[in-house]
């Protein structure tokens, strides 16, 4: 992974002929050169904060959607991140260790420029092998994985990137501008927001999926302005999947397919994909079956055989495979937001419901209803709103200096960091995810 900080630059040159005056001056200044550039990089690594040292254990390609993936965890050793390793109870590790789980053939682990098992990752962490430092670097690690996941769509690679990222999701200034100004992370939330839509501006193909978790933590938690408080509760930290599309997607399912397991921990309070690029429209299924036929793309159907068996109701149903940027727990909320029109006019009165049990949102249309003879189901892309709000106001009084401490309070910047995942992933502001359309005519 690429260093968050530049390197000294050193010169060298060599002269020849000594007795060329050309020659000394050109040795001369090759010499001035090589101790301004020493000297510039001397002063810079005093000046500058430590690269953030990262923990990447990678995974053998495994078959996920019809294509070999390279899944690569990679920990952000921020120091805010520090205290999940020390907690007890903690399901932190249990999190990572289910997350090797979803890709069993683990082979070699980068910690600390050295070289383990993936699976040897969970024990370094517990076991204090870890060197964290102040701060991260989410814009710049994240635009990192982007450009070589974007690159291996671009090639055509046999085998497809999946970066893992686990972080606590905090956008930060650098060390020297905060101590410069602590509230340089409030005045400048909507800056650091922008490099998170610049990191994958131009992306649009990259996939990314966010799953929210919350875990012990116990030590001292690094705030905003740079000042330091034990603590010991629980907090939100969160696993971010970087990948083409369908690899997230696969994963997605995955995850899902956990969900009734009680002995499996990763299961996430919340989700938050982007891992479709287009509006949808195929999935819309009509019937009864049996009752209405369809053959060239229209669906025919008797009034009397439906009035007489089926209460005049014709059933819609889209499916829930179809809409993978969301998660079960959304269906719902989908459903209750979800338009029904008929002939370009809005029925209010037909609601679409979340069957749980077909797995689908459906509703009922009234044959009688069909005086155009085209129904079109609309669901509109919902804000995200599960990361929690807190209700300290923090310029009252000290209340800012333990803003991070309380379980019930959303990890600072991280809605700045959401929206522009968003804002940069989709390359636009699409109104709806799926847009579907049936063509009925009578018998």
């Amino acid at each position: 992974m690429k260093s968050n900080r530049t390197s000294s630059r050193t010169g060298q040159g060599k002269g020849r002929g000594n007795n060329n005056p050309i020659g000394r001056y050109l040795l001369l200044a090759l010499i001035v050169a090589a101790l301004v550039g020493a000297l510039y990089g001397i002063a810079k690594n005093l000046i500058d904060d430590p690269p953030v040292i990262t923990e990447i254990a990678t995974i053998d390609p495994v078959s996920a959607d019809g294509s070999g993936v390279e899944a690569v965890i990679v920990l952000d050793c921020s120091s805010s991140m520090r205290g999940y390793a020390d907690a007890y109870p903690n399901n932190y590790l249990d999190v990572l260790s289910d997350l090797l789980s979803f890709y069993p053939d683990a082979t070699n682990a980068v910690i600390n420029s050295g070289t383990v098992k993936g699976k040897d990752l969970i024990d370094n962490i517990r076991l204090h092998k870890i060197a964290y430092t102040k701060q991260s670097y989410i814009n710049q690690d994240l635009e990192g994985f982007a450009t070589k996941v974007l690159s291996s769509i671009k090639s055509k690679s046999k085998t497809q990137p999946l970066f893992l990222y686990i972080t606590d999701g905090i956008m930060s200034g650098s060390d020297m501008q905060i101590s410069k100004d602590a509230e340089y992370n409030r005045i400048h939330a909507q800056d650091l927001k922008n490099q998170i839509v610049q990191a994958f501006n131009g992306k649009e193909a990259v996939g990314v999926s966010v799953y929210q978790f919350k875990s012990r933590f116990k030590g001292e938690y690094w705030a905003y302005d740079n000042e330091h408080h034990p603590i010991d509760s629980e907090r939100y930290f969160y696993v971010f999947a970087i990948a083409p599309r369908p690899v997230l997607a696969d994963l997605k399912q995955k995850v899902d397919s956990k969900k009734s397991d009680p002995t499996f921990c990763f299961r996430p309070l919340a989700q938050w994909h982007a891992i479709d690029d287009k509006v949808i429209s195929s999935g819309l299924v009509v019937g009864p079956t049996g009752a209405v036929n369809e053959k060239n793309g229209i669906y025919t159907y008797d009034p009397k055989h439906i009035n007489n068996n089926y209460n005049g109701l014709i059933e819609f149903s889209v499916n829930a495979s179809y809409l993978r940027n969301h998660s079960l727990e959304n269906m719902k909320t989908l459903a209750d937001k979800t338009t029904v029109a008929i002939g370009g006019h809005t029925y209010q009165d037909i609601k679409v419901v979340w069957d749980s049990v077909a797995g689908a949102l459906s509703f009922k249309v009234p044959i009688n209803y069909l005086t155009d003879d085209s129904v079109t189901v609309s669901i509109p892309r919902l804000e995200q709103q599960w990361i929690p709000k807190s209700t300290i106001n923090p310029k009252d009084g000290n209340a800012d200096k333990y803003i991070f401490s309380r379980p019930d309070c959303r990890t600072f910047l991280l809605q700045e960091l959401m929206n522009g995942l968003q804002n940069g992933v989709y390359g636009g502001n699409e109104e709806y995810i799926y847009v579907g359309t049936a063509k009925l005519k009578r018998k």
